[in-house]
């Protein structure tokens, strides 16, 4: 089935904000803002949903390839949160900076903006740079896990939760794979909107990683779901058996439901089985 198309234009950024946060160098972002018509001429969208709500657009920028997320401003729920900074756009530029701060990979956000896109509606825009690189799901579905990788991953959840963080929503489409060298890949988190400072669940985060692969028909093997647990138990502070962490993964997998995301992944460039 072809993907939806917005029942009404995407929201984009807005060429002359009202508001602008920067959220690292001021004069970065002035550059990406006198630079911010002619990347839109080009743009690429990699995320326009039904509604027509939000979209997630590449731009290429003096300071090298962006990513504009953008969410419109529709209701008064979201002006609220707009004025308190606790939008998900909010909540992600958040997250990625204590990630940073923990040493854990995460997509650098640059500056949030606020004001009219070019159809006059009310946004707010997430600038971040934008990692290169096939996602763990685009790796599952070509069939190019290898153990490195996978262990990765389970060090990833475990490096989360020895920090007293829990990730709602880590799924193999949230992790970048950018090219590293030697057998130590590493795995960029690029959506941390679901991260949170609560009592971590290393087992839901492992869950997350086996459902969705699984609702796009792409279910990690055994062996590269075995890597991934071991890895995680064994990086636990303190470490856990990995057959316990297994048991209630499967217990949250049981009573999860249908796996099929409601928006499809797309399946990128670097994803693609090799011929």
């Amino acid at each position: 089935m072809p993907p939806s198309r917005p029942s009404r234009p995407i929201p984009t950024p807005p060429l002359a904000p009202r508001r602008s946060r920067p959220l690292r160098d001021p004069g970065e972002l002035a550059e990406i803002l006198r630079a911010l018509p002619d990347a839109l001429a080009a743009t690429r969208t990699l995320k326009a949903p039904a509604d027509g709500r939000s979209s997630v657009l590449a731009l290429e920028t003096p300071l090298g390839p962006i990513i504009a997320k953008t969410i419109a401003l529709d209701t008064p729920k979201r002006r609220i949160q707009a004025w308190l900074h606790r939008t998900q756009l909010d909540r992600q530029a958040g997250a990625a900076a204590l990630l940073a701060r923990h040493g854990i990979p995460a997509a650098e956000c640059l500056a949030i903006l606020t004001g009219r896109d070019a159809n006059k509606r009310r946004v707010r825009t997430l600038l971040a740079r934008r990692v290169l690189g096939p996602t763990g799901l685009d790796l599952l579905r070509a069939g190019r896990v290898t153990k490195p990788l996978a262990q990765a991953a389970g060090r990833q959840v475990a490096a989360l939760a020895n920090l007293g963080l829990h990730d709602r929503d880590h799924k193999p489409s949230n992790l970048i794979v950018p090219e590293a060298e030697g057998d130590a890949p590493a795995l960029v988190l690029i959506d941390p909107v679901g991260l949170r400072r609560r009592r971590p669940n290393p087992a839901a985060m492992l869950a997350s990683l086996y459902l969705e692969p699984t609702g796009c028909g792409h279910e990690p093997s055994p062996h590269t779901r075995a890597r991934v647990l071991r890895a995680c138990a064994q990086a636990l502070r303190p470490p856990v058996p990995w057959r316990r962490l297994q048991r209630e993964a499967a217990q949250i997998i049981l009573h999860h439901g249908d796996p099929t995301p409601r928006d499809l992944p797309p399946l990128t460039d670097q994803g693609r089985p090799s011929r």
